[in-house]
């Protein structure tokens, strides 16, 4: 991977093409092995190809706010309670846009 500069930031790795390089699939992440995980598909079939490059998951909460900078394309977005609850309190435009700001940041998966 070659690193591509953040807005600010420290270079980023860019990942390789959809199924392509290393790492593991998103569809592994939901079958039989990894059910111990108790991960469940919210967001359709659409994205089981994407591979998660990066062994660290990321909580992105300062992301829904609009600042992107850092996150790492390849890594895990693991979405909590406090996100969760973040995006409740926003009227249901601004929650949607939020969370596609965040979401096609750089992220093969949120959980």
């Amino acid at each position: 991977m070659s690193p591509r500069p953040a807005r600010g930031g420290p270079a980023l790795p860019v990942a390789p093409p959809r199924g392509e390089g290393p790492g593991v699939a998103v569809a592994e992440l939901l079958d039989a092995a990894a059910q111990p995980l108790k991960l469940d598909l919210a967001a359709g079939r659409a994205g089981l190809d994407r591979r998660v490059h990066l062994p660290r998951v990321q909580r992105p909460g300062l992301a829904l706010t609009g600042y992107t900078d850092y996150i790492r394309y390849g890594r895990v977005q693991i979405v909590g309670s406090s996100e969760v609850g973040y995006l409740r309190k926003l009227p249901s435009a601004a929650g949607r846009r939020s969370w596609r700001s965040s979401a096609t940041a750089a992220s093969p998966a949120s959980w």
